[in-house]
């Protein structure tokens, strides 16, 4: 019973930080290409001001956390008979601290990096965005499949 639960609730948060991270791949990262090299600064500087709240902190570390407990929970308990389910909880787990480990070490220092960069001129606005959109994206990319890794093997297990 509390595997179940533990890992419901690792699905649904790792299938909401999955769809996050997909909305960039498809529809955020796409339309900041088209915009200059200062709106482009100025606007991803107002998402990451945005995205610090309650709502996305609390699914940002519940994701690695449940999952993590659902793959302990599953083995140490036994409640998982079949050997191939606990594997896959296993694999959720790690695709989920995949994602968050990613996101700690690579996509939050750039987004401090682009957030203390100098904008004053238009060719600092260029500097900043060259340091910061191909790698964030790459990377955003990664974590993304991460996360529905982490959902389908979470699901499976």
């Amino acid at each position: 019973m509390i595997t179940g639960l533990l890992t419901a609730s690792a699905v649904v948060v790792n299938g909401l930080l999955a769809g996050l991270f997909f909305a960039f791949v498809c529809a955020v990262s796409p339309a900041y290409r088209r915009l200059s090299d200062e709106e482009f600064v100025h606007g991803f500087r107002a998402i990451n001001r945005a995205i610090l709240r309650p709502s996305f902190l609390t699914v940002f570390f519940a994701a690695p956390v449940t999952a993590l407990a659902a793959a302990v929970v599953g083995t140490v308990s036994g409640a998982a008979v079949d050997g191939t389910a606990v594997l896959l909880l296993w694999v959720g787990a790690a695709g989920s601290l995949a994602s968050f480990l990613i996101t700690v070490t690579v996509n939050v220092p750039l987004n401090q990096r682009l957030d203390q960069a100098p904008i004053d001129t238009n060719a600092d606005c260029s500097v900043a965005r060259v340091g910061f959109e191909a790698t964030w994206n790459r990377w955003n990319l990664v974590r993304c499949v991460g996360n529905i890794v982490a959902v389908l093997a979470l699901s499976l297990g």
